[in-house]
């Protein structure tokens, strides 16, 4: 009975239609989602780059002079924006840590 039933044609076109849609939407939902992840990345590290860019004049002057105060500022207007977790801001000599926001590790 079980053979009679995989030997029609409807149920071997039905399964192989099954099977091909299955595949296909596998496929094209893969491809969507590394596309979309690929964009978002590129996305991200545009508008961190933009951010570098909007306060590394100050952030630079703050390190290099060492204020505390500005360094602070600094690092508070970084670590406002929403993609920013950690920021920490060190002299350029000898490596002091001037100011720290977030979780470090």
């Amino acid at each position: 009975m079980l053979i009679k039933f995989f030997d029609r044609i409807a149920v071997r076109l039905i399964l192989s239609i099954t099977l091909v849609a299955t595949l296909i939407a596998s496929v094209s939902a893969y491809i969507f989602f590394e596309r979309s992840y690929k964009m978002e990345l590129e996305q991200n590290r545009t508008s961190l780059e933009q951010l570098v860019q909007a306060v590394s004049n100050t952030a630079a002057i703050a390190s290099y002079l060492e204020d505390i105060v500005l360094a602070k500022e600094v690092v508070d207007g970084i670590a406002a924006n929403d993609m920013v977790k950690a920021v920490a801001l060190r002299a350029v000599a000898g490596s002091k840590l001037i100011a720290s926001s977030g979780d470090m590790s």
